[in-house]
């Protein structure tokens, strides 16, 4: 949480390198995909513009690959990663691509069918 450390996170291309490393492997384990979004949730918190880099970070394909994750332990982070981007200055428009037919939807309807799947 600390400023300086966040700052740097995000001027280095943290968020992009996070997915990056995440998504290289041949599968997306529950752990790793859970420490990921929980870096990248609790980077985004550091304001409207680590918010808008971890959004290019993840959307839209690399937060599909997240949301087709079926574990439970994922969807907290997940939704917190969501809540947190699609709030402050931007968060209107990220709400808006979400939205979107061809590029948000898809991704709610992964992360839909994730929660439908796991049990409480």
């Amino acid at each position: 949480g600390d400023a300086l450390n966040q700052g740097t996170f995000v001027l280095l291309s943290g968020p992009a390198a996070v997915v990056s490393a995440a998504l290289s492997l041949p599968a997306l384990s529950p752990d790793l995909a859970r420490a990921a979004l929980q870096a990248l949730g609790n980077a985004a918190l550091g304001g409207d513009r680590h918010r808008e880099a971890v959004w290019d970070a993840l959307f839209p394909g690399a937060l599909r690959e997240f949301a087709r994750v079926r574990d439970a332990g994922v969807l907290d982070p997940l939704c917190m990663v969501l809540d947190t981007c699609c709030s402050g200055d931007g968060g209107r428009g990220r709400v808006e691509e979400l939205c979107h037919e061809d590029l948000g939807l898809p991704v709610l309807v992964e992360l839909v069918a994730t929660a439908s799947r796991c049990e409480p």
